[in-house]
C-alpha cells in the first residue's frame, strides 16, 4: 500500500507576448485542489490476476485516511493482508498501531528499511 497526491492548479507555461512586454499567464481559479489516493496492489492467487484497489481523498493523507484505507481494502479484497509500508509518519501513527494490533487476524504490517545511500 502507497500513497500518491496530485495537484490541480493550473500549471505555468511559456506564453506568447510582444517583445518588449511581459508574458502574463493567468490560472483558473484562485482555490489550490490536491486530492491524495491509498493504494493497495494484490498479488495473484490461483485463477485471479493481480488486482489494484485504491481509496481517493481531498487533501493530505494521514492516520485516518490511512485506517479507512485498510479497512476499505480488507473488506474489499476478503482476506488477510500482508502490508508492506515505507516510514511515512501516518503510516506509524498511535492510531494506525491501535487498529492494526486490535485486527491481529486482518493484518500482518512490515515496514521497509530506511533510505541509506551506499
Amino acid at each position: 500500500m502507497d500513497e500518491t497526491g496530485h495537484s490541480f492548479w493550473a500549471r505555468a507555461a511559456r506564453s506568447w507576448a510582444p517583445v518588449g512586454h511581459p508574458a502574463t499567464v493567468r490560472r483558473v481559479g484562485r482555490m489550490k485542489r490536491e486530492v491524495s489516493s491509498c493504494v493497495a496492489l494484490v498479488a495473484p492467487v490461483g485463477r485471479r490476476g493481480p488486482r489494484l484497489y485504491a481509496r481517493h481523498f481531498v487533501g493530505s493523507i494521514h492516520a485516518r485516511q490511512v485506517v479507512q484505507s485498510l479497512r476499505s481494502f480488507r473488506r474489499r479484497i476478503g482476506r488477510p493482508l500482508l502490508v508492506v509500508w515505507d516510514r511515512l509518519q501516518a503510516h506509524r501513527s498511535a492510531e494506525v498501531k491501535r487498529f492494526v494490533d486490535a485486527h491481529p487476524r486482518d493484518f500482518q504490517l512490515h515496514l521497509l528499511p530506511p533510505y541509506r545511500p551506499t
